[in-house]
């Protein structure tokens, strides 16, 4: 019972912290992939991990982002991440799991649906919990 309400305070604090924009920010991302990262040119917000990378996947027409695959630094096996643009509500990328990890980094892609509009995509906000 005692792990489960330390659980809960944790993630009460990153989303506080989160809303509160005292997020490690991130102004460049640099790695491979990097000639990809059109969208959120005003910087990658990250709570609970390294972000080492952002790849951006669009639609045919290049309007629209269809997804991003994240490249985090270390093994981030068990922790859920989550990702969405500005104020929009966030996309659950799903659960780490030992197959997204290769040579001690965690690379895990996340697709939004419905996509966000390239345009208007200029803050990425990610969070990674550990479950």
């Amino acid at each position: 019972m005692q792990r489960k309400t330390r659980r809960i305070i944790a993630a009460v604090a990153v989303v506080a912290l989160l809303a509160a924009g005292g997020a490690a920010f991130t102004a460049s991302i640099s790695g491979a992939g990097t000639t990809n990262n059109t969208a959120a040119y005003d910087g990658i917000t990250v709570n609970g991990a390294v972000l080492a990378d952002a790849v951006y996947s669009f639609d045919g027409t290049g309007a629209n982002i269809t997804g991003v695959t994240f490249t985090f630094t270390g093994d981030l096996t068990g922790d859920e991440v989550k990702a969405g643009f500005g104020a929009a509500t966030n996309t659950d990328c799903g659960a780490v799991t030992s197959g997204d990890v290769s040579s001690g980094n965690t690379t895990i892609s996340c697709s939004f649906s419905p996509n966000e509009p390239t345009q208007s995509a200029s803050t990425l906000n990610v969070l990674v919990s550990n479950n």
